[in-house]
């Protein structure tokens, strides 16, 4: 039974006993207007905190000493290559999640991650702003043209996805239940997005990254392409370790 299974119960139970025990009291409906507001709430945290594992179940950490760099919007034809020609400078693989639109476009980026032994996961294929509001045939298309794309490159899409913004519903835990995905999501969020100062950004990372943690990144931004070598460095002396080509297979089962 996922959360959203127990909130309903939750919810549920509360305004039978309240409508029992304050049947024909004003109280009554103070309390299942409560009742229904602690509902919504866990609601929302559930929406918007994938660690919370509300819907689908998540990783959002590693049972490993090690730490999984994850970079979100690609490929992009200016920044992907950078990022791969560092990744190889510190011997670090990465997770690569594509849009497939992206991926169309540039397909030889999307080859030269798989060539350098980097893993591949689905970000759906035009990264709907709104995913998580589509109905439950737009979900399921969205993923599987992502699917397709990869395939159609001669590459195996695999079992990674990560949902556009990181929001799940019902609908979305159905449709990755049908393509048999394994979500994952991210213990460091980089806010690399709508970080403007690079030194800001290197010393959130720097200072926040852990044994174990999932951070996420983007492939397709200036500000992070910039400070990822500076961050690994740094990382590295003070004793992080990076997922490798001898563990990235095995680091997320």
């Amino acid at each position: 039974m996922t959360r959203h299974h127990l909130n309903i119960l939750g919810f549920i139970i509360n305004c039978g006993w309240i409508a029992f025990f304050f049947q024909h009291q004003p109280m009554m409906w103070i309390l299942l207007g409560m009742a229904a507001l602690l509902f919504l709430v866990v609601l929302s945290i559930g929406v918007v905190t994938p660690r919370f594992n509300y819907f689908v179940r998540q990783t959002t950490r590693l049972k490993s000493d090690r730490v999984l760099l994850t970079f979100d919007d690609g490929p992009d034809p200016k920044y992907t290559p950078q990022i791969l020609s560092i990744l190889q400078k510190h011997q670090i693989k990465a997770l690569f999640f594509v849009i497939g639109k992206k991926a169309e476009e540039h397909p030889a980026i999307v080859q030269q991650i798989i060539a350098e032994n980097h893993l591949i996961g689905n970000h759906t294929q035009n990264h709907p702003l709104f995913f998580a509001g589509l109905g439950q045939e737009k979900v399921e298309k969205e993923i599987a043209l992502c699917d397709n794309t990869l395939i159609a490159q001669n590459i195996h899409p695999g079992t990674y996805f990560r949902p556009p913004v990181g929001y799940t519903n019902p609908r979305i835990a159905r449709a990755l239940k049908k393509f048999k995905k394994q979500t994952i999501g991210w213990s460091l969020r980089s806010y690399d997005t709508v970080a403007k100062d690079e030194q800001k950004l290197l010393q959130r990372l720097t200072s926040k990254v852990k044994s174990g943690d999932i951070v996420l990144l983007h492939d397709n931004l200036a500000i992070t392409t910039a400070i990822l070598d500076d961050f690994i460095t740094t990382a590295k002396k003070n004793g992080i370790k990076f997922a490798n080509a001898q563990d990235i297979k095995s680091i997320l089962a």
